[in-house]
């Protein structure tokens, strides 16, 4: 299984980004290919949702339903600034979820970029 990141304009995202997304994120839970991170980590939290409202709401930022979000920053206010806050806590999760058992996987990233035309960025790790 390839963990993948999913990308695509966030908050400015049009429908047919999101429509593309949430048909990436079925076709790799699906055929078991990979996961896009965030969708694997997130579910969690949302179980009883639909595959297809989680995909969706999964498109769009974290802190519009990362359910821990709201208590990290009320515990940070006026400490730092709303966007230091919100990349402390994406990077304390990403290293939460980087500690959860996966298949065994390379240490070597490389990032595979689509063309400029197709809103899709993947992240790849890669057996060598």
């Amino acid at each position: 299984m390839i963990p993948c990141y999913v990308g695509g304009r966030g908050k400015s995202a049009h429908a047919s980004t999101k429509d593309f997304k949430v048909a990436v994120f079925e076709l790799l839970e699906s055929t078991g290919l990979g996961y896009d991170t965030r969708y694997r980590y997130y579910r969690r939290q949302y179980p009883d949702m639909s595959r297809e409202d989680f995909a969706r709401m999964v498109c769009n930022p974290i802190e519009g339903y990362d359910k821990d979000w709201p208590d990290y920053r009320e515990r940070r206010v006026g400490s730092m600034s709303k966007e230091l806050s919100l990349t402390a806590f994406v990077w304390k999760g990403t290293k939460l979820s980087a500690k959860r058992p996966e298949p065994p996987l390379s240490a070597t990233t490389k990032r595979v970029s689509e063309p400029e035309s197709t809103p899709c960025n993947c992240w790849l790790r890669e057996n060598h």
